[in-house]
């Protein structure tokens, strides 16, 4: 049964804030004289959010791309419940593929067969924003009107953009931010609407320009706080950068001190080597109040950024939208080793004809790329150690061949092609080889992805949580007098709820040993959260008491 609220005992609601309690079962390990000894342990914690959702704005780096436009085409279109024909018959607008849309979780069962189990949306449960009702903008070194952007992209049907024409055309991007060699040379003959650098043009000089832009939306949209609660979120959707050599990110800009200290300088071919363009946009994004959502691969939060962001109080989450054949593999390799079996190879071949794809042809680009997509069953390995082990260089022994291809192939457009191979060693030294052929829509599996770290970044940047003084033991009920004891602190964090989304994690540890990819993983993570704003308890997998009837 599917409702659309419940109420929750122990909830309190004051000043429109909601107060729930969450209480965690884990364990504490210690080792003594070669034993490990591990001993129950309980946590309790206060949720604070707010009844209603702030207003959102969103801008997006790339506005003017496959992804900002058709997210802004589609959202444009769910909000009129616009309706088109195609050969197949009537369309009518939808969110499908997003988890704030439609994704819901189980409350309990009125009876006793599974069709008495009650389920409700996450977005009855938390402060979501509704996506239909963001504010949305951005830059684009393109000056082509967001209409002209969705014929180029060949995404939505020609029928719908019909309908949306008028509210396209009015929406064009702000300039957009790049030189030296960070623009593909496949990119250049699209960039007319740049920021004007000059000789004297300093890095600070272009962050206050985008600075500028950011604030010239809040005020056109009425997000600068005197209508209400507001926030404003910047995304990277735009093409994918080279990344920068690790050497120069330690060298120039491994803290606060040393980025601030580089913005100062003028803009040239040295320096540009290590100061992207996408870290102006994030820095920009920062100082202005915002948080910065990276959604390509390059590694332009660097841990001077980070360190930035913190001192700030602003948020941070990246790296690269995880939409098919990676979030398949994050699945599909966790499935194989939980089920004992040791992968040994894994090939994944992609061929698409689009603007990322043609941005993707070049070798720098292409690095990126192949770097989050590899990354991305390392945690899955490290779980697996009767399976796997680290040698003293930290390599994986036994090895996995892991190998990323990408080729860019105009005819296809938008409907990307992914073949992958996984080889596995099986029951007495035999082999098992399975192989995947999976067409995507490139576009359409991404755009749903950012309409969730859009509205889960909303979400955690409004919520407060607080640890309860293990002496008061477990909270049931939240009260004026427990709320008066507790010191609430904002999320830092968003990685843990948050990397469902994304290739590549954004960690906290220098080892990654905090990064979690596996999708099960990920989703029931996603999910405790989301219960735990509405005061729901962990839902346990294990019904013991099914087990003696």
């Amino acid at each position: 049964m599917l409702v659309e609220h419940i109420d929750v005992d122990g909830v309190y609601v004051e000043a429109g804030a909601r107060y729930a309690a969450y209480n965690t079962a884990s364990t504490s390990v210690s080792q003594q004289e070669g034993a490990v000894r591990v001993t129950a342990k309980t946590e309790s914690f206060v949720f604070k959010s707010s009844v209603q959702p702030r207003r959102v704005g969103v801008m997006l780096v790339g506005v003017g791309g496959s992804n900002g436009s058709t997210l802004v085409a589609g959202l444009l279109a769910n909000k009129r419940k616009l309706a088109w024909r195609e050969k197949t018959g009537l369309k009518t607008a939808n969110l499908l593929g997003s988890v704030v849309a439609n994704a819901c979780t189980a409350v309990g069962a009125i009876g006793t067969s599974a069709a008495d189990t009650v389920y409700i949306p996450f977005r009855s449960l938390a402060p979501f924003p509704d996506p239909t009702e963001l504010h949305l903008s951005g830059w684009d070194i393109s000056s082509k009107d967001l209409y002209q952007a969705q014929l180029d992209a060949c995404v939505l049907q020609p029928e719908l953009l019909d309908q949306l024409k008028s509210d396209l055309e009015a929406r064009k991007p702000y300039p957009a931010v790049t030189y030296g060699s960070w623009l593909a040379s496949t990119q250049e003959e699209r960039a007319d609407n740049l920021v004007p650098i000059g000789k004297a043009t300093t890095y600070r000089d272009i962050v206050d320009v985008l600075r500028g832009h950011i604030r010239d939306f809040k005020r056109a949209n009425g997000l600068t706080g005197s209508g209400g609660p507001a926030q404003t979120l910047v995304l990277w959707t735009a093409s994918t950068e080279r990344c920068c050599d690790d050497a120069l990110i330690a060298k120039h800009l491994s803290t606060k001190d040393k980025l601030l200290a580089e913005l100062t300088s003028v803009v040239n071919p040295n320096s540009s080597e290590y100061l992207a363009p996408s870290l102006l946009y994030a820095v920009a994004a920062l100082e202005e109040g915002c948080t910065y959502l990276n959604g390509a691969p390059q590694n332009t939060l660097t841990p001077g950024l980070q360190e930035y962001g913190r001192s700030l109080g602003c948020l941070l989450a990246g790296d690269d939208f995880k939409t098919g054949q990676t979030k398949f593999k994050s699945f599909l390799t966790d499935m194989l080793i939980g089920s004992g079996l040791r992968v040994r190879a894994i090939t994944s071949y992609n061929h698409l004809g689009n603007n990322d794809g043609r941005n993707l042809s070049q070798e720098r680009q292409f690095k990126s790329k192949e770097i989050s997509k590899t990354a991305v069953i390392d945690d899955i390995i490290d779980k697996a150690p009767l399976l796997y082990s680290r040698d003293q260089q930290n390599k994986v022994d036994p090895s996995i061949d892991h190998t990323v291809v990408i080729k860019y192939v105009p005819h296809v457009g938008d409907s990307k092609r992914a073949l992958d191979e996984y080889i596995s060693d099986i029951f007495m030294n035999g082999s098992n080889t399975i192989s995947i052929y999976n067409t995507c829509e490139d576009t359409l599996l991404a755009v749903p992805i950012m309409i969730d770290i859009i509205c889960f970044a909303a979400l955690l940047a409004d919520v407060e949580i607080a640890q309860v003084n293990d002496a008061q033991g477990p909270v049931r009920d939240v009260t004026k007098d427990v709320i008066s004891k507790l010191k609430f602190k904002p999320i830092t964090n968003l990685m843990p709820v948050m990397s469902l989304f994304f290739k590549a994690p954004l960690p906290r540890t220098a080892d990654r040993s905090d990064v979690v990819n596996a999708f099960a993983a990920q989703r029931a993570a996603m999910e405790d959260f989301v219960r735990a704003i509405a005061g729901l308890q962990h839902l346990p997998q294990l019904n013991v008491g099914a087990l003696t009837m």
